[in-house]
């Protein structure tokens, strides 16, 4: 059989060690290649040019072949990756993202939400249970990510809710995951050990770069910082907690200010959890996400989103030290948004379903209602909006359509007119792949 490079496939030269780094959208993170010495990497850049394998070469070939690197030249390729994306959307997983309140205890100067008092009913709840009940049959897996608000306000309606969920799944032989997003200053270590006795094992807190950055931008109501309290709960869960099964996602929506200050935050973050695989961080840039809720005069930090390559480079002076394989899940579908699949729904805390947490005044966000008796009313010319939407030029001679399938943010796509937007991973991918742990690649 004949075969030809996959135009899915990217290859760099690393900056930092020289080696060749391989990588294939449609295959994934499965498809990670380094090659160290120069005389393989004479042979693979041949490989890929000729596509045919002899003698000497062989073994090399098989490997290129099975990491989707090299692909039979009959093989039209964008029906291939059509095919994927299709079957990805329709996923037989139902992916639920609960607020069991809209309230939180922080003031942040970006946030976008509105912070509504009150917490989910109990009729709400009781109509959750009896959806999942009713339909957890037509489809393979739970997911559940707990949100807010600040979820952690209502952590016995999270208690509550996983442990009736768990029940279902396992009665019904599915699987069962879940995930949240929490501000983590309410997240002891008994709160912590019940989160993982309710099978929560993900976790994205936000450190907004050192202690009077994160506290100027991170605050209680009463204009408190927060600093001290969410890094004692975290040096609590790594000291006392010898389990691995759980990841702690790092987040630090970087500023101007923060940029500045990026050296000395990098060596107090490793110097708490730089050994630890299980805090990860999660360099990222503080958005303006709400026009009307933004507070203006945090305007002068917005970092240009053409600097997060500058971001990224500098971290890399820390590649060895930091964990910063939060870029696998970027790599891969596992990144996507979940209002891009056919079966996801956002349920507020009065019932409503929406498809994004992040705008709920926005005309198509609110596709439809939950109801006491379990069912459910969707308004399916809104929800296609947000899932079916057809690849645009752009997109479909992307390297990198294996892993944003065109939807980067559905909300973008629906607000553009069908145009999608480029995620930060497919904009820097050199420096991506240059800061993922060598340890994530196969050698040859």
């Amino acid at each position: 059989m004949e075969y030809t490079m996959s135009r899915f496939t990217k290859v760099i030269k690393s900056q930092v060690d020289g080696n060749l780094l391989m990588f294939n959208s449609i295959t994934g993170v499965d498809s990670l290649v380094c090659v160290e010495d120069q005389g393989t990497i004479d042979c693979v850049y041949e490989i890929l040019s000729a596509g045919e394998k002899n003698d000497k070469n062989e073994q090399i070939h098989e490997i290129l072949v099975q990491k989707g690197h090299l692909v039979p030249k009959n093989r039209d390729e964008q029906k291939y990756a059509e095919e994927i994306i299709a079957r990805e959307k329709y996923s037989p997983v139902l992916r639920l993202t609960i607020m069991p309140t809209e309230d939180c205890n922080f003031r942040c100067g970006y946030c976008y939400e509105e912070h509504k008092p009150g917490v989910m009913s109990e009729s709400v709840q009781e109509a959750i249970i009896k959806y999942v009940r009713k339909n957890i049959h037509n489809y393979a897996e739970l997911r559940v990510s707990w949100f807010g608000g600040e979820p952690l306000e209502a952590k016995e309606i999270i208690y509550r809710l996983s442990t009736k969920l768990l029940h279902i799944c396992q009665a019904a032989k599915r699987k069962y995951s879940a995930g949240i997003t929490t501000n983590g200053y309410d997240l002891n270590m008994d709160t912590f050990l019940a989160l993982l006795n309710c099978k929560v094992y993900d976790f994205q807190i936000t450190i907004d770069g050192p202690q009077d950055i994160h506290d100027k931008l991170r605050k209680l109501k009463n204009g408190c910082g927060t600093y001290n309290r969410i890094m004692e709960n975290l040096i609590s869960i790594k000291e006392n907690c010898k389990k691995s099964y759980f990841t702690i996602a790092l987040r630090t929506n970087f500023t101007n200010e923060s940029v500045c200050k990026l050296d000395d935050y990098v060596k107090t973050y490793i110097s708490l959890f730089g050994k630890d695989k299980r805090f990860r961080m999660f360099p990222h840039y503080m958005g303006k996400w709400s026009e009307e809720r933004f507070d203006s005069s945090l305007d002068k930090q917005l970092l240009d989103k053409k600097d997060l390559g500058g971001l990224y480079a500098k971290v890399m002076n820390y590649r060895d030290e930091l964990s910063l394989d939060i870029n696998l899940n970027f790599l891969s579908s596992m990144g996507l948004c979940p209002a891009g699949y056919a079966f996801s729904y956002v349920i507020g805390v009065n019932g409503e379903i929406y498809k994004c947490t992040q705008d709920f005044e926005f005309e198509d966000n609110k596709i439809g209602t939950l109801y006491q008796n379990g069912s459910m009313f969707i308004d399916q010319e809104k929800h296609r909006k947000w899932y079916f939407n057809l690849l645009n030029h752009k997109c479909e001679n992307c390297f990198f359509l294996g892993a944003c399938q065109g939807r980067n943010c559905p909300k973008y796509i629906i607000q553009n007119d069908g145009v999608g937007n480029c995620s930060d991973q497919k904009n820097n991918i050199e420096l991506v792949l240059d800061l993922l742990d060598r340890n994530n690649y196969m050698h040859i």
